[in-house]
């Protein structure tokens, strides 16, 4: 009662702002925009959106040559335009986009895999970038940051906060032909790299993360190319699936008193031992500590062995988590599974036989764990008295070659790299 002036209004017409492609967004000159009836400013949004499985177009692809207004017109209103929204232009065939100069804020993997775009101008104005907005751009050549931005810097291919504290992207690092070989110093002034941002960085041959360094993002680092990588003392958060498709890596080492991390038999666990957060692709002893409960999203995928065993001890199996391992040809799993991640063992599609010790069927969540032609080709071997369990569950019946096997029989299992027959079942 203290504000002298107060009136009534009506909420109709003043939506609830999400700055995502739906039904309220709205089509000028061939680009969709969620506007924000509050703060009157536009985002620039996808050009579909999604109810359940039906897709709704709001205006034909982006392609071709994209050019973002500073405003736009809706019903005699004018919205200035401050944001591209997230997955705007993800997907897309794209040959360029013009970004405008009132434009205040890109969201999370707003430009995600733009195809044959090959340069982007970061307008002064920017004070936000989010995480993996430049993702899979494997065409992008440069990335133009003006220079009268206060709020981020490119020193030389790297895409830095101003402060230099936060790493976002690594442009230029993506080489599917093998051609190119570049050593990577992450600045010593670096506190977090940003998920994805040295996706799919094939041309990364050597990465040197400072001590320092307290988080890295999920998927930060997709380099097939990389043998080795050291995880200084100073790292306290590590995100899922961290180092994907790092089918070269040999060698984990970490820093000398590191207080949330461990290692052991060459693996990187979380302190307690109970979380396997990544192991060697290429490694001489694929064998899980016992402490193991839990193995983390991709912690053992792309593995250069024929066969692996996952500990009666581990209870939980995350997303891809031996995913991409094409030479795993025998799996055999723990009795202690109790839930499984999706796609575990996707891209395993050379697996002959797969173990499971459990007497008690455990239904995976998520339906999609093998390859689905392996429901043919692929033996699965039960416990001794469970094969009409396993046939009548609707994941585990796909398979037509259930066998029976004594779980007492599983008397050793020596896990040598190299060895034709690296888990050995009696």
């Amino acid at each position: 009662h203290q504000f002298t002036n107060i009136r009534e209004y009506s909420l109709a017409g003043i939506d609830t702002y999400t700055g995502k492609a739906s039904a309220s967004s709205v089509v000028v000159d061939g680009i969709a925009y969620d506007l924000n009836k509050q703060a009157m400013t536009a985002t620039v949004v996808n050009d579909c959106y999604y109810i359940g499985d039906d897709h709704v177009e709001l205006c034909p692809f982006y392609s071709g040559d994209i050019v973002i207004p500073e405003e736009i017109m809706v019903d005699g209103v004018t919205y200035p335009v401050t944001e591209v929204g997230e997955f705007s232009f993800a997907m897309r065939t794209i040959n360029s986009i013009t970004l405008p100069s009132t434009l205040k804020k890109i969201n999370r993997r707003a430009f995600c895999g733009v195809w044959e775009l090959r340069s982007l101008n970061i307008p002064a104005s920017v004070e936000e970038i989010g995480a993996e907005a430049f993702a899979l751009n494997y065409d992008l050549e440069e990335l133009n940051l003006d220079a009268a931005n206060k709020h981020f810097v490119m020193e030389g291919n790297m895409l830095l906060s101003a402060d230099r504290t936060r790493f976002l992207y690594l442009l230029g690092a993506t080489d599917w032909n093998k051609s190119k070989s570049i050593e990577v110093v992450i600045p010593s002034t670096v506190k977090t790299i940003d998920d994805s941002a040295l996706y799919a960085a094939t041309a990364v041959t050597s990465l040197t993360l400072p001590e320092g360094l307290e988080t890295i993002g999920k998927m930060a680092f997709g380099c097939v190319s990389v043998s080795s990588i050291h995880i200084p003392s100073s790292v306290k958060s590590i995100g899922m699936s961290f180092m994907v498709f790092a089918e070269n890596l040999k060698e984990i080492t970490l820093g000398e008193g590191n207080a949330n991390f461990a290692m052991s038999n060459g693996m990187l666990l979380t302190k307690d031992m109970t979380e396997l957060v990544l192991m060697p692709c290429i490694h001489d002893n694929y064998q899980i500590p016992e402490s193991v409960t839990t193995l983390r999203d991709a912690s053992a995928s792309s593995l250069q062995t024929t066969s692996f065993v996952i500990p009666d001890g581990v209870k939980t199996l995350k997303e891809i988590v031996c995913a991409f391992s094409e030479m795993l040809e025998t799996v055999v799993i723990g009795s202690g599974v109790e839930n499984w991640g999706e796609g575990a063992f996707c891209s395993c599609e050379s697996i002959k036989s797969i173990y499971l010790r459990s007497e008690n069927v455990v239904t995976p969540t998520f339906g999609y764990q093998f390859e689905k032609a392996l429901y043919d080709t692929a033996t699965l071997y039960v416990p001794t008295g469970t094969k009409g369990l396993y046939q009548g569950d609707p994941y585990w019946g796909q398979f037509k070659n259930i066998v029976e096997f004594s779980v007492t029989d599983i008397e050793s299992v020596i896990v040598r790299f190299g060895d034709s027959a690296i888990a050995r079942i009696y």
